[in-house]
């Protein structure tokens, strides 16, 4: 939020107090405990889009009340600006740079961005190792409706992790054996049979 104060007559000191209420929820991230004063310069009014009209100057305030300060002023209008900053009482929500580990990429005619994670694995006893790669791509999100299957992976919206998978087989040695002749000894089966040829 910007807005201006200016003396009425003459020049002096003011009491600047900005009350967030109608605004704090317009973010997420701890908006509300993020923001701060600061002073733009004049041209801010005109040309905001102007780099040099974009430099913001922090009001030195308590620091309990960021958004309260005393303000000197003159005859010139003085630009104020409620703004937020990266971190705040609530947390730091700095946005961090895409791990130097992984490889991101965007694509000219949808605009969608992809992003891979390879993950390590342990050497194998023998054999190649299995490749494992996390990605994302926003892409897969798009024409999402409740008339389609909006389930995410179990890595979440937009990640996936390929079609990996692994398996051992293990072998036995095999010993050639010469098999037995077969028996000439007659089988005696019943009561019947005589004894003389069973021996």
């Amino acid at each position: 939020m910007m807005f201006t104060v200016r003396a009425a007559a003459g020049a002096g000191a003011v009491g600047v107090d900005v009350d967030p209420s109608t605004f704090r929820n317009a973010y997420g991230g701890g908006y509300a405990s993020r923001l701060r004063l600061v002073q733009l310069p004049a041209c801010a009014l005109d040309t905001p889009e102007l780099a040099k009209c974009q430099v913001q100057t922090p009001v030195s305030t308590a620091l309990a009340t960021p958004l309260s300060a005393k303000v000197s002023l003159t005859a010139a209008a003085t630009v104020l600006a409620a703004t937020a900053d990266a971190s705040g009482t609530s947390g730091d929500y700095t946005a961090t740079s895409l791990s130097p580990g992984g490889s991101w990429s965007v694509t000219g005619n949808t605009g969608a961005f992809g992003y891979s994670y390879p993950i390590a694995v342990p050497p194998p006893i023998s054999g190649a190792a299995p490749g494992i790669t996390l990605s994302y791509n926003s892409a897969s999100q798009d024409a999402r409706t409740l008339g389609t299957n909006n389930q995410s992976s179990w890595l979440g919206d937009g990640w996936s992790s390929g079609k990996t998978s692994s398996s051992a087989a293990s072998s036995r040695a095999r010993t050639s054996r010469t098999p037995a002749p077969p028996s000439t000894t007659p089988t005696c089966a019943g009561a019947a049979a005589s004894v003389s040829r069973c021996r």
